[in-house]
């Protein structure tokens, strides 16, 4: 298309590439101190993978997005966001092993009590064996695998690390980064955690192993949920506030080119061209192959190659419609045998009633696509449902007949995946990018960090506050560490 079609130059004080809880969050924060805010989204629809559909009065989000945050200020700020649509449930999740329904995280006696005699033997002595020496042991913690061993032992990293690990990321964990484990535990976590699983140890706990079983843990974890809306209301809100206070939102855009010296961004909607500059910052969290793809500036070989070799992982999300009232009391459900098609399990209408009509539930499955069953991908959406309806009936959460419809969803660059070799490169990948003045990357794919939906929003209105005053170099958010982990 010739540049006789593009519109006059527009400018704003921030561009944003990307719709989702990051770039939302960014451009909230900034058209709140009064800046003028663009927001560019490919999708017909803001959220990112924070996105809810409604299919004939169902609605499934984008796999589960409970919002709790350990930063006080984040928490206070997304209740008075989201005002009385915002409420607190208790969470529980199981996961299936040695054919049973085990609470998990882990109460210890509810494991042993489920494994083979002579493992949950040897399981126990190994713990207690590593808990008094490793004070004494210390070790260079290099990957997923390591750290596990280090704190748990090698009898419970056989069972409760490496079934689940091996089937999300589809690699053994001991090439599997430590950062991953680091990320989802911290600093004081750890002994918190380890004076935990002690305690469970001490108390005898004969629950049942059942899909029926209601109780709740005492010490369960408390997150927020929409009551109306889904996950969507999230972003919806965010949404609000920047047009509310003069902020811009273009959907189903196209970026055809992008300038990172001028902060000038060429894009396409309805089929008419545009230019946009931003005069202080451009903000990115679209995925790093697509920014550089897109740059008029040359990328540097070396980037190149370092960009070729970091892998996201992509996702499917099956939906089943249930003919049956309720399936489980549980938040979700965790499944690490390599036979089962889904790793996860979540049964929306346990978080919300609005999610399904009455008398009926649904069930959003999550298949997460590695080198070990990439054929899922190509697979017919007829063949992998019925895939996962046979995986249903078998594990007892519902039966063939009772999935009256169904959906697959396939998502793209969903998770960064963390080999022992990606830090290095990544770190010269955000470096390159962020060479330029006012350029910044925040949120999961942007950054490419295993974030979760607050970890995302933490960072947007993080950034957002650091460049309201004085937008200058220097005020990256690659090294920002998070207030705690928030589950």
């Amino acid at each position: 298309m010739g540049y006789d079609r593009v519109m006059a130059q527009r400018e704003y004080d921030f561009i944003v590439l990307g719709g989702g809880v990051a770039g939302l969050a960014a451009g909230y924060r900034l058209c709140k101190a009064g800046k003028s805010v663009l927001m560019l989204e490919k999708d017909k629809r803001i959220g990112g993978l924070a996105k809810t559909l409604n299919i004939n009065g169902f609605l499934f989000d984008y796999c589960a997005h409970r919002f709790h945050s350990a930063n006080p200020g984040v928490m206070q700020e997304m209740r008075d966001l989201m005002g009385p649509n915002f409420v607190e449930h208790r969470q529980k999740s199981r996961i299936y092993l040695f054919n049973k329904y085990l609470k998990y995280p882990f109460e210890m006696q509810n494991l042993l009590r489920a494994m083979p005699k002579i493992e949950a033997v040897r399981c126990a002595f190994d713990f207690a064996w590593n808990t008094l020496i490793r004070g004494f042991n210390k070790r260079e913690i290099k990957s997923y695998a390591d750290w596990f061993e280090y704190f748990f032992g090698k009898r419970f990293y056989k069972f409760m690390c490496y079934p689940y690990t091996r089937k999300i990321w589809g690699m053994d964990p001991q090439y599997l980064s430590a950062d991953w484990a680091n990320q989802r535990f911290k600093g004081p976590d750890i002994p918190k955690l380890i004076r935990t699983v002690l305690k469970k140890i001490c108390t005898l706990n004969f629950s049942s192993f059942s899909l029926e079983d209601e109780e709740f843990l005492p010490d369960s974890g408390l997150f927020y949920y929409p009551i109306h809306g889904g996950i969507q209301a999230m972003p919806d809100r965010f949404a609000e506030e920047v047009q509310k206070h003069g902020g811009i939102i273009h959907t189903g855009v196209n970026v055809s080119s992008i300038s990172a010296k001028t902060r000038t961004v060429i894009f396409e909607q309805d089929g008419m061209t545009q230019r946009a500059t931003a005069n202080h910052g451009l903000i990115s969290t679209i995925p790093l192959h697509a920014y550089t793809a897109l740059l008029e500036e040359p990328v540097p070989a070396q980037v190149t190659e370092n960009l070729r070799q970091l892998r996201y992982m992509d996702i499917i999300f099956v939906f089943l419609f249930v003919d049956k009232e309720r399936i489980s009391n549980d938040t979700w459900l965790y499944f690490p045998d390599k036979d089962i098609a889904f790793n996860r399990a979540v049964e929306f209408k346990n978080w919300s009633s609005d999610m399904a009509p009455p008398n009926k539930t649904s069930l959003c499955l999550d298949i997460t696509v590695t080198p070990e069953n990439r054929h899922f991908w190509g697979m017919s959406e007829k063949d992998l449902i019925e895939k996962c309806k046979q995986d249903c009936e078998m594990l007892g959460l519902c039966t063939s007949k009772e999935v009256f419809d169904f959906k697959a969803v396939r998502i793209p660059h969903a998770y960064p995946v963390y080999d022992l070799e990606y830090r290095p490169k990544l770190d010269s990948i955000l470096q390159f990018i962020e060479s330029f003045e006012g350029v910044y990357c925040i949120g999961r794919t942007g950054v490419f960090r295993y974030n979760n939906s607050d970890n995302s929003i933490e960072m947007g209105l993080e950034l957002g506050k650091r460049l309201a005053d004085e937008p200058v170099r220097g005020k990256s958010m690659r090294s920002y560490e998070f207030s705690g982990v928030s589950y």
